[in-house]
């Protein structure tokens, strides 16, 4: 090369305007291949060729080859000449950027021509090649000009490899995120199938133990049996709700229904629901709770739930003959509530993760008691979406545990007093039981008929809506997984024929939200998750107000 600086004279040879055009076609990273062929015919105001070439290295696929002006014929031979330079930019000492790999030099032939490597990203992208027919066509100026150039493809080339990686990125996160949705409804569907299959036969042997009830008040030990079966019903049915609704809040599914409630009532339905478990193993409960009633704005349901599991637990974790003590009492805008037992205890390793999903501790001595390791998780969660909080203390193996929640005061309410005195038996009805399942059908067919109830059965949708409009029943019981039309239809269809003069409840092994809020679009007053206890059945048969004489048939 000489020392010779490019002609002054030209006009587009002004190197800042070139610099500058280059750059403005660099704004995108679409249609790369064009906005580089460009780049190369703007190299030509300040860089005078023949020929010129780019050729981009890839990790993975084919050289990316890109010539200016277009010249399909001498395609294969640049691209040899310009992956030999690579090779020799690589792997081989430096050379002057005028020399020309004499393996290779034959098939560009010329007689000047210059070379730039483009490095980006702390590797060599590519190579930018020129040629002139001419002799001693290029100076150092030329070179210089040239290296800046490529200091701007490989920036291009850079940002175009990293929307590629983010891209990638992206694709491959939206990718595990679809696989991880898809896996979670699988497991949400098997959840629920479990759910259905394993409620379908709790709901018989449920009932069936009502049909002894006259035999049992005689018999202690037919009593002790039937007391047994239920107790064991309802624990089944319980460890199905909560892992049902561990998978709805870690997916956040859960909706809370708040309205004005106290904790005293609170507690008092937590402890009836647990009460079974606790006689039977002959704990001693204390209650100490605050004379006024402790609002709270609160999920009545929801919040049992959550003082129902920390009352099971400490009934599961206490050796028989233990004592477990309720505490509730207001606190600088709180209501606080401490459950006590004297249990086995919680150790130190184990008692940052006693919250955790299906986190169990080796309890040898309540082993036989089982359980899935969710109840905690669940009581947590639930305090914690109502802005509350949950604290465990223990002294360690046989010291015994102590929860403590605190959930924010809710407002006050005036209510009357109710009037119980008003409260009469159930009145008989006329109920239509669509049930599919041949034991579920007997078992509530009996039981009902033994409370005098009138009560006729259809094994099927179509079935069911044909006798009930032939006889227009007061109650109609329905299942939603019917053969034929499903439950939901069947309600739309006697609602829709017989109005409001019908009280239809679905009593189905279907307990997700999205089977509650189908059946109420479906116009079905009520839904029912197997198991059923009858005395849930009895209050609800309670509801159905008489019916019009003009519409009996």
């Amino acid at each position: 090369m000489t020392p010779r600086r490019p002609d002054p004279s030209n006009p587009g040879g002004s190197a800042a305007r070139t610099f500058y055009d280059i750059a403005q076609g660099f704004d995108s990273p679409l249609d790369a291949e064009s906005r580089l062929r460009r780049a190369l015919g703007l190299l030509r105001r300040i860089v005078p060729y023949d020929r010129c070439a780019l050729l981009e290295a890839r990790a993975a696929g084919a050289a990316r080859l890109v010539f200016e002006p277009d010249a399909p014929e001498e395609q294969e031979a640049l691209s040899r000449v310009l992956t030999r330079f690579l090779t020799a930019l690589t792997d081989e000492p430096p050379r002057s950027a005028d020399w020309l790999p004499p393996d290779v030099a034959h098939l560009v032939p010329c007689a000047s021509h210059l070379a730039a490597s483009i490095v980006g990203l702390d590797r060599l992208l590519g190579v930018l090649f020129v040629s002139h027919r001419e002799t001693d066509a290029y100076t150092d100026d030329h070179l210089r000009l040239l290296s800046v150039v490529a200091s701007q493809i490989a920036a291009y080339l850079t940002a175009c490899r990293l929307r590629e990686q983010e891209a990638q990125i992206v694709s491959e996160h939206e990718a595990a995120r679809a696989a991880a949705e898809a896996e979670n409804r699988a497991k949400d569907e098997f959840l629920a199938m479990l759910a259905h299959e394993l409620r379908n036969p709790l709901m018989p042997i449920g009932i069936a133990m009502q049909t002894i009830r006259g035999e049992a008040e005689r018999d202690p030990a037919v009593q002790l049996a039937r007391d047994v079966v239920e107790r064991q019903v309802k624990h089944l049915a319980r460890l199905l709700d909560d892992l049902l609704d561990v998978s709805r809040l870690t997916h956040g599914k859960i909706e809370l229904h708040k309205e004005t409630v106290t904790l005293q009532a609170i507690v008092a339905e937590a402890l009836e629901a647990t009460r079974g478990f606790i006689d039977a193993r002959s704990h001693v409960v204390s209650m100490s709770l605050a004379d006024d009633p402790l609002w709270l704005e609160a999920d009545p349901t929801r919040i049992t739930q959550a003082v129902g599991n920390l009352l099971d637990n400490a009934a599961k974790y206490t050796p028989p003959g233990g004592e477990i003590s309720v505490t509730g009492y207001g606190a600088r805008g709180e209501v606080v509530l401490r459950v006590r037992d004297t249990g086995i205890g919680i150790s130190p390793e184990m008692l940052p993760r006693i919250f955790d999903l299906f986190a169990q501790v080796d309890r040898s001595l309540v082993r036989s008691e089982g359980g899935l390791g969710v109840g905690l998780t669940l009581a947590r969660r639930l305090i914690e979406l109502h802005g509350g909080t949950i604290i465990v203390h223990s002294a360690g193996l046989g010291g015994g545990s102590e929860f403590v929640v605190r959930l924010p005061v809710g407002a006050p309410v005036l209510r009357g007093r109710r009037d119980d005195s008003r409260r009469v038996a159930v009145p008989t009805r006329h109920i239509l039981l669509v049930e599919d399942d041949n034991n579920v059908r007997k078992a509530l067919r009996r039981v009902l008929e033994l409370d005098g109830h009138r009560v006729e059965v259809a094994r099927d949708g179509p079935e069911g809506v044909e006798i009930a409009l032939a006889t227009v029943p007061e109650v109609v019981f329905i299942d939603i997984g019917l053969p034929g039309i499903d439950g939901y239809d069947v309600g739309r269809r006697i609602r829709a024929a017989l109005g409001q003069r019908v009280l239809l409840v679905a009593l189905t092994a279907y307990g997700q939200e999205q089977n509650h809020r189908r059946s109420s679009a479906a116009g079905f007053d009520a839904h029912l998750v197997k198991p059923v206890s009858y005395e849930d059945l009895r209050r609800l048969l309670d509801l159905a107000g008489p019916m019009p004489d003009n519409v009996r048939p």
